[in-house]
């Protein structure tokens, strides 16, 4: 504990000795006059309604009031404001600032997003070992978000340590127990037995929880852990039931999975007019094989009459979304 204290009070103070800007010189409501002029500005060019921007100028004065009394909570919410340039003009400088201020009162979010913002330089000099440092004093007090990130930091070797997979793993761990994101990795790891030894019995318990809190993409993973019974017990209805639900919100291998399932009739009745429209709407989504799969339904009359002016289209669309997708990973076009 008294090394943590420390830490934190010592990264503060090397900080601090850093910290100038010209908002520094500027009173509460001078802060306020210059933010409102900049809403204004802002809100022409994004064409924000007026009664939108009349509540964010409220709540913006709000805000600069309480961060005027040193409320940390206030401060961080402003800094956010200025850093995402939500409802007014962009201002990493200033958001630092407030972001600072409110680390230096504890608070935990304030903790991991100043971490971020020094380790890629957002509104400050890039400093990798002071935001780890931040970023960690967060996974201590228990923010998932930050654990997560300490995660990522040693298993990809940005940690000025070096790549480090135990301690990577351990932050994992920590964070999936209530984080979604890292749920995701981590059931990915021990399904594919990456870094980890593989059991598909562990990463569907992570998928499972992930599914639970909404993820589209736990979803469709779980849908097809329980079609192929791989660390869950093999339920075709249930699989249809959670690809359904993955479907619905546009995932696209979830519409290919349930486009084949009722081409085959696994988990209800074969149903190719169905298989039809979940290949359709993969493929207005971009998917190349779904686009190519109607091309073949629509030249035999499988799902629907023949069509062979429908079936050349998406034949052709088919190429077009394959080589977007070539140039994508090509060319990052």
């Amino acid at each position: 504990m008294m090394m943590h204290l420390w830490r934190r009070m010592s990264i503060l103070w090397i900080l601090g000795l850093s910290l100038s800007s010209s908002w520094l010189f500027l009173r509460p409501p001078q802060l306020t006059r210059v933010l409102r002029a900049r809403i204004s500005c802002w809100a022409a060019e994004a064409e924000i309604s007026a009664a939108d921007m009349e509540r964010a100028k409220k709540e913006i004065a709000e805000l600069e009031e309480l961060a005027a009394k040193e409320d940390a909570n206030a401060q961080f919410r402003l800094g956010q404001v200025l850093r995402k340039g939500r409802f007014v003009e962009q201002d990493l400088i200033r958001a630092f600032q407030l972001i600072f201020d409110a680390a230096q009162q504890d608070h935990v979010r304030a903790e991991y997003v100043l971490g971020t913002m020094l380790i890629r330089a957002e509104g400050c000099e890039e400093d990798v070992d002071t935001g780890v440092n931040f970023v960690l004093m967060a996974a201590e007090d228990g923010y998932a978000p930050a654990q997560f990130a300490m995660s990522k930091l040693y298993l990809t070797g940005v940690h000025p340590g070096g790549e480090d997979a135990l301690s990577g793993l351990y932050w994992l761990k920590r964070a999936a127990s209530e984080h979604v994101p890292a749920q995701l990795k981590l059931g990915e790891m021990l399904l594919k037995g990456e870094g980890v030894k593989r059991n598909e019995t562990l990463a569907a318990r992570y998928f499972m929880l992930a599914a639970k809190e909404g993820s589209v993409q736990a979803q469709e993973v779980v849908g097809q852990l329980l079609r192929t019974g791989t660390g869950l017990a093999r339920d075709e209805a249930l699989a249809w039931t959670w690809l359904s639900k993955a479907a619905d919100q546009g995932n696209e291998e979830a519409c290919l999975t349930l486009a084949a399932m009722c081409r085959k009739g696994e988990g209800s009745p074969r149903d190719p007019a169905a298989a039809l429209r979940w290949f359709e709407k993969a493929a207005k989504s971009g998917n190349p094989e779904a686009a190519n799969e109607l091309g073949v339904m629509y030249l035999c009359g499988e799902g629907t009459m023949s069509d062979e002016a429908a079936s050349a289209y998406w034949f052709q669309r088919a190429t077009e979304l394959e080589e977007q997708r070539l140039a994508d990973a090509t060319y990052g076009i």
